[in-house]
């Protein structure tokens, strides 16, 4: 089973950021996520919130810019 997870918006838009702020094209992180560079539709629907990426993209998302996603319980 897959579980889908509903990112806040901010987990996208700061991922965009930190792209931009790198330097890197969309195509050069479509690639590093396995995406057709060519064809990174995914990755624009994801920046913009017109789709919801699973965790493991956004982990590997994360990865790819050089971050790790760390999550910490409640309390």
């Amino acid at each position: 089973m897959t579980r889908h997870y509903r990112p806040s918006p901010t987990i996208p838009k700061l991922l965009k950021q930190i792209r931009m702020e790198q330097g890197l094209s969309k195509a050069t992180i479509a690639e590093r996520l396995g995406i057709d560079p060519t064809a990174h539709r995914q990755l624009t629907n994801w920046e913009e919130g017109t789709s919801d990426p699973r965790l493991s993209s956004i982990e590997r998302w994360a990865d790819a810019l050089g971050y790790e996603l760390d999550l910490h319980p409640k309390g």
